[in-house]
């Protein structure tokens, strides 16, 4: 069975860098390919990771009070980028569909999509 690939990173101007840490250290344990992008990521650099790597999700996280600002307007990002017809958390380039998961402290639905 192919390994399902994932991009993770911590959005924006947050350093909150041990979550991340953990989360990769569990995901590359339960058998997952992941692209670790590290803190202060924009988020042309999750999609731009997600596309180049070919990856099945996109794991966005934030502990910080703007991470519900930076987090805002990434399904617009991805429609930029060519991620089309993205339905709340999926999105389709061509067949390939991709997963976006936004978490922490200050996410929430309403504003991510």
């Amino acid at each position: 069975m192919e390994k399902k690939t994932l991009v993770i990173g911590v959005i924006g101007a947050d350093v909150h860098a041990i979550g991340n840490k953990i989360l990769y250290h569990c995901f590359v344990e339960a058998g997952f390919n992941v692209i670790n992008l590290g803190v202060m990521v924009s988020q042309e650099e999750y999609v731009e990771a997600a596309i180049e790597s070919n990856a099945d999700a996109i794991l966005v996280s934030s502990l910080y009070g703007h991470g519900e600002i930076d987090c805002r307007g990434l399904r617009e990002r991805c429609e930029e980028w060519g991620l089309r017809k993205l339905p709340k958390s999926i999105s389709r380039m061509g067949a390939k569909k991709y997963t976006i998961i936004c978490g922490g402290k200050y996410s929430s639905r309403e504003t991510t999509f």
